[in-house]
């Protein structure tokens, strides 16, 4: 394999494992945290090959997306050392109201009865929801978003596990000549 083809190799792999970093669920700070709910992100990730670079993004609406779940938000009061922060205004809501639907969330309120608190399933009306959305999205203001660095983990990964392939590739491309 030339260096060529392996930089292309190296993309597709790449590419394929930041996917799979996606879908896999980790706890992080005693949260547990998956990525992945419509999958558009998740299938947005791509690779291009320009001279000697190779280019990892998202395509379309995700790249910006991408770029949040890579690096995350600092919250107002949680902080995960990002470059991102929520501390002047909120997320959008119309994202949030997509992935309520997406991920099928029933709305509920606490309701008393007889002296107990009891959550009671409330009607899934516009309103209803973009309240939940809201207070979501406050939630989100308050706590950030927490980094899933997936091109950085599937990065490490594929060169460690390519190694070889690597070293053959760069034997290949140089000649070693001894001149006396």
């Amino acid at each position: 394999m030339r260096i060529k083809e392996l930089k292309d190799y190296l993309g597709k792999k790449i590419t394929e494992r930041a996917q799979y970093e996606l879908t896999v669920e980790r706890k992080v700070q005693g949260k547990r945290v998956r990525r992945k709910a419509s999958g558009d992100l998740q299938r947005s990730l791509t690779y291009e090959v320009k001279g000697r670079k190779l280019r990892f993004y998202a395509k379309g609406d995700a790249g910006k997306y991408a770029t949040f779940i890579h690096y995350g938000v600092n919250g107002t009061k949680k902080k995960w050392g990002s470059p991102f922060s929520y501390r002047d205004k909120m997320p959008p809501i119309e994202p949030i109201m997509k992935w309520m639907k997406v991920k099928g969330v029933r709305l509920r309120k606490v309701v008393v009865r007889n002296g107990v608190k009891v959550n009671t399933f409330v009607r899934n009306t516009e309103s209803n929801r973009r309240s939940a959305a809201f207070a979501i999205a406050k939630g989100v203001q308050r706590d950030g978003i927490i980094p899933v660095p997936f091109f950085d983990k599937a990065v490490g990964h594929v060169m460690e596990r390519e190694r070889e392939a690597i070293e053959k590739a760069i034997e290949k491309e140089i000649e070693f000549i001894l001149d006396l």
